[in-house]
């Protein structure tokens, strides 16, 4: 890939990171995980790009990882792409540390609004193509649902950590936050640098045994520097 420097809120690219896992079902789906949104009042280019992706994909779950709004003119921007999501597939969202600090009203009304649900101190459960399906992240008070093996066990962390502590919970765990550190000169299996000198998990993707930990590398930036960078969104071919 031709490497790419990029400056400015007007960028809007982004690339589809599309993986398999498999559970052994009959009816498979696939399940769309977006972070990092940081939207302002410049969001409408990407706004319209990840409402087209969204009707052409039609995930069967769709999953937020936090840090929605760098400003309030993004609120709109935020609510759209929100109801769209719960208008195509069950939609759950996290709260990142930005969503903690600033904006936090025009966070949660734009969540409260919209009807998809929060996870902050509670587990998700559904059923998708009659997979079982639970939905926990770190903050959650654990519920007294019986998870059992055939339940697909999904975490969301917004920032990314150890991945050896979610091996015997989790079969997925998505995570963002770090936004590849927007400055990657080079790849290596261990993750992408520089950033991996400083963030131990700057990486996309980590297997161990059977469990998938994928971390975006975010759509926006506060900071709207990139090089060699590609915003993302990850789609798991779930089989």
């Amino acid at each position: 890939m031709k490497k790419k420097l990029e400056l400015g809120y007007g960028n809007s690219d982004f690339e589809i990171r599309r993986y398999r896992y498999f559970k052994g079902i009959n009816q498979p789906f696939t399940i769309l995980y977006l972070s990092d949104l940081h939207f302002n009042r410049y969001s409408q280019s990407m706004l319209d790009k990840l409402l087209d992706m969204l009707h052409n994909e039609t995930p069967g779950l769709i999953l937020f990882g936090g840090d929605y709004l760098d400003c309030n003119a993004g609120y709109n921007y935020l609510y759209r792409l929100f109801c769209t999501a719960k208008s195509i597939a069950p939609t759950f969202a996290i709260l990142g540390n930005h969503d903690r600090i600033w904006n936090t009203k025009s966070t949660m009304k734009s969540i409260n609004a919209s009807g998809i649900i929060l996870l902050d101190n509670k587990e998700g459960h559904l059923t998708v193509n009659d997979l079982s399906i639970n939905i926990n992240h770190p903050r959650a008070i654990k519920s007294s649902i019986v998870v059992t093996d055939e339940t697909l066990k999904i975490t969301c962390c917004h920032r990314p950590r150890n991945p050896s502590k979610f091996i015997y919970s989790s079969d997925l765990v998505f995570s963002g936050h770090l936004h590849g550190c927007q400055i990657v000169l080079w790849k290596h299996k261990k993750g992408m640098y520089p950033g991996r000198l400083f963030y131990r998990y700057n990486l996309e993707k980590y297997e161990l045994d059977d469990m998938l930990y994928l971390v975006s590398k975010g759509l926006g930036d506060t900071l709207p520097i990139r090089y060699n960078c590609t915003r993302d969104v990850v789609l798991v071919h779930v089989y």
